[in-house]
């Protein structure tokens, strides 16, 4: 799937498997996903289990890799609000091998009630995480990850980034 070009501003994520709420602008959900020259404002997740205040992408059961591209987009304003668990911007979860790829993207104020106020990456097995070129400005998480929090990574490349005042806490 490819998303490009579009402006995505005010949504409100959806209930989901197991009574979570998730992907306040997109819902990707066991594919491989490339969004490019996207802006994504004031996106939120409210209810409990929130993830990805503005994409949530999700790999599922029986998909051996999916990937997440994001290139040339703005994320500003979203939020993973309650007892969510994270990526007030992205969150990209599954229980395989998930790559992620982000370059040329900015992302301001954005916020999550626990972890990555802009990107939360969770894999159960291996994650491979490429950050390029990206811009992280006043994000918030509630306990880890102010601007970016990965679990169970490989390998994590973050190169070219500028880093002004992310908070947790």
């Amino acid at each position: 799937v490819t998303v490009s070009n579009l402006t995505i501003q005010n949504g409100l994520g959806q209930n989901w498997l197991a009574g979570d709420w998730a992907g306040g602008g997109i819902m990707s959900f066991g594919m491989s996903t490339t969004i490019v020259g996207c802006s994504f404002l004031n996106n939120h997740v409210l209810g409990s289990g929130g993830q990805g205040g503005a994409v949530m992408h999700k790999l599922t059961e029986g998909i051996d890799l999916a990937e997440l591209v994001v290139s040339g987009c703005r994320f500003e304003g979203n939020s993973v609000q309650l007892d969510g668990n994270g990526g007030g911007a992205i969150k990209t979860s599954g229980r395989r091998p998930l790559s992620v790829s982000i370059e040329d993207s900015s992302f301001v104020s954005n916020k999550a009630s626990s972890s990555g106020g802009a990107l939360y990456v969770k894999s159960l097995e291996h994650v491979s995480l490429t950050v390029r070129g990206c811009t992280f400005e006043s994000n918030e998480a509630g306990y880890e990850g102010a601007a970016i929090a990965v679990e169970n990574w490989d390998s994590v490349e973050v190169t070219d980034c500028t880093f002004t005042s992310n908070d947790v806490g």
